[in-house]
């Protein structure tokens, strides 16, 4: 291997400690040819770096500033959903099970988990990340079992919490997450 990718790959794992915090071990595959490890080193920083900033600041580099929704009119919202779900699948993240949600609710749960400083949205997948929009706890279960379980998932759901009453399945009252692209 030339001493030019050495270094290359060298600097790559030094920028990743930095973002990192810490002189975390970072080896290599014997015998990994530098055209794999190279990319695949920086792909490591980005996400590195990706991870460690707030969503509001990803979204503000994507020219997405997001208005408190006390201030936005109807007449508006439905556009601006839009604006911030095709800028976060940009960035990719994926907002999912957001049928159950008005536009209005979906866009107050979009700004408000963009607001909170949030750096990594709460699921991490090889494609990107997902924010589910059911929620956390037993309310989001219960949404989730409400809404989206089919029946073999419901079925686990009262084996598993026997003592917890299922809410009868109704479908979701808007249709959004089927027009959402995935990555």
């Amino acid at each position: 291997m030339s001493t030019e990718r050495e270094n290359r790959i060298d600097r790559l794992k030094q920028q990743i400690r930095d973002v990192v915090g810490d002189e975390s071990f970072i080896g290599s595959i014997p015998d990994c040819p530098p055209e794999i490890e190279v990319p695949f080193l920086e792909r490591v920083l980005w996400f590195e770096k990706a991870t460690g900033q707030p969503l509001r600041d990803r979204l503000a580099e994507a020219g997405i500033i997001l208005t408190d929704p006390d201030q936005l009119a109807d007449k508006d919202l439905t556009r601006q959903i839009w604006d911030v779900i095709q800028a976060l699948v940009t960035l990719h993240i994926i907002p999912g099970n957001t049928d159950h949600l008005s536009d209005r609710q979906l866009y107050t749960c979009l700004w408000n988990i963009v607001t909170s400083g949030e750096t990594v949205p709460p699921d991490f997948f090889s494609r990107g990340w997902y924010i589910d929009l059911t929620g956390h706890g037993e309310n989001g279960l219960d949404v989730y079992v409400k809404y989206y379980a089919n029946d073999d998932e419901r079925d686990a759901c009262h084996r598993k919490f026997p003592q917890h009453p299922l809410p009868e399945h109704c479908e979701p009252p808007y249709n959004r997450d089927n027009l959402i692209p995935d990555l």
